[in-house]
């Protein structure tokens, strides 16, 4: 048991794994993340909890001191240091556009460090030539190998909740931002530099009027650089007559997310 929550629908991501193993050698045992309300007329947070090797829970608590909306959080785990990364999105100005948030959080003897702020790293809305109104939420995230030696990368892939398509109808594109770190660095808490990614032909069926793609596709890594979107789509004319075409799909960035997307 973590705790009672009065929010009455998915307790966490879409498509993010909500619980991850730490390395043995960093303690072992499990972090994870949910959303939950705790009264009946409270804003929906994300918290974090540590399950420890013997299977206790040593704490769960909110991710950040926001009273603003926040929600569908994910969680990913250093395979170095064991130190969680989390991304969720959230209304933190209080407009209309959440943002997508980032934070580690180092557990000092057991008790996560209070001194780790969460970063906006998808300041919504965006633009994504040829629009400007873009939201990307909904985040998942995975860490994997830098170019650089001694450093790990992570990735966080965001959709777009705003479509241009035929009819107004859903077709979400993604942007993905990466950040590189090393163990020094999170024990310091150095704020991470993003740079960012998105799929050409994604973009394309988001802005296409004649036509209509919904992707739903989940994100992952490999050991050599390779990023990739999988997963499936459905396709139709303005007019709502099927298109035939394959439907399965395979989207890769080669050189760490920093090459050119193929499908």
């Amino acid at each position: 048991a973590l705790m009672t929550s009065y929010y009455d629908y998915m307790i966490g991501s879409y498509n993010s794994l909500p619980l991850r193993t730490i390395p043995d050698a960093a303690g072992g045992g499990y972090h994870l993340t949910f959303h939950a309300k705790t009264t009946p007329t409270g804003v929906r947070s994300v918290f974090r909890a540590h399950v420890n090797v013997a299977g206790a829970v040593t704490h769960c608590t909110k991710i950040s001191n926001t009273l603003l909306p926040e929600g569908y959080p994910a969680v990913a785990v250093d395979p170095v240091s064991g130190i969680p990364m989390y991304a969720w999105h959230a209304n933190v100005y209080g407009d209309s556009s959440p943002k997508v948030m980032f934070a580690y959080i180092p557990l000092i003897n057991g008790f996560p460090d209070p001194m780790f702020a969460p970063q906006i790293i998808i300041d919504n809305p965006v633009a994504v030539s040829p629009t400007n109104d873009n939201a990307f939420i909904w985040p998942q995230i995975q860490i994997g190998p830098s170019p650089n030696p001694d450093m790990r990368r992570v990735y966080v892939a965001a959709s777009n909740s705003i479509s241009h398509a035929a009819g107004g109808m859903q077709s979400p594109n993604f942007m993905i931002a990466y950040a590189d770190f090393d163990t020094n660095m999170l024990t310091m808490g150095y704020a991470l530099s993003w740079s960012y990614t998105t799929v050409p032909e994604l973009d394309q069926w988001n802005t296409d009027t004649q036509a209509w793609r919904r992707p739903f596709l989940a994100f992952n890594l490999d050991s050599s650089g390779n990023i990739y979107l999988a997963g499936y789509h459905t396709a139709s004319y303005s007019n709502g007559d099927l298109i035939d075409e394959p439907d399965l799909d395979i989207f890769m960035c080669p050189d760490y997310g920093q090459g050119t997307w193929t499908s």
